[in-house]
């Protein structure tokens, strides 16, 4: 209530008349989002209006009510409030009496489009609450579509990392393969034929080769099976 909006240097921050700009009411939403709201707007005219006692002096303070209202717009635009604040682009201008808001919208319904075309919200009592209610669902709706955006971003970066890693054990698997493949003819070399390895190296152990060890029997077996 009552803030000054200050740069970051924590200095207030003044309008083109050098006051200092202080909104009325700043809201913050629960991811830091801002709205500012104003309710300066002077009602003295419209109090003539109701307690006037001829048509003569209501119309004319019915003139004065719906050009105080036309003035204050064009004053709370120039301030600028969101370029300052960081906050929603609109300022929210609230009229707190239900009757004087609608009896100019009812005799003038040019003024709130005037006041939107100068990001100025005109609300009242009545629809003050639900239109912040809409903000900050519309506003949920932007986050859950950006969290949406930024899943399916993920999503495809782990899909690629995925069909590299694939692509790797594919070409690891292969390797294998490969290795197996000369395992199997290496082997073969060894122990199969007549005349292989196997046989010649066995012969030399029963003519009296000196060795402790023994080659296993499955080298042995195929190697006779090829004899």
């Amino acid at each position: 209530m009552q803030e000054f909006i200050r740069d970051a240097a924590g200095n207030i921050i003044k309008d083109e008349n050098g006051h200092g700009l202080q909104p009325d009411v700043t809201i913050y939403y629960s991811d830091q989002r801002k709205i500012i709201i104003d309710s300066k707007v002077s009602l003295n005219a419209w109090i003539n209006y109701t307690a006037a006692e001829t048509p003569e002096e209501q119309a004319t303070a019915w003139q004065a009510h719906v050009q105080a209202v036309r003035n204050h717009v064009t004053s709370l635009s120039r301030k600028n409030y969101p370029k300052y604040a960081l906050a929603l682009d609109y300022v929210i201008m609230f009229v707190p009496n239900e009757a004087a808001f609608l009896e100019v919208m009812k005799v003038d319904a040019t003024l709130w489009k005037e006041a939107y075309d100068k990001k100025i919200l005109m609300l009242s009592p009545t629809n003050l609450l639900a239109v912040l209610k809409i903000i900050a669902d519309l506003w949920r709706v932007e986050q859950q579509s950006k969290n949406a955006i930024a899943i399916a971003e993920k999503a495809g970066d782990l899909y690629e990392k995925f069909i590299g890693f694939t692509d790797t054990l594919q070409d690891v698997g292969k390797k294998i393969g490969d290795a197996q493949s000369s395992y199997d003819t290496a082997l073969k070399q060894l122990s199969t034929g007549k005349g292989n390895l196997v046989r010649r190296v066995e012969e030399l152990k029963k003519m009296g080769a000196k060795t402790q060890k023994q080659l296993g029997d499955a080298l042995l077996n195929a190697s006779e099976v090829d004899a």
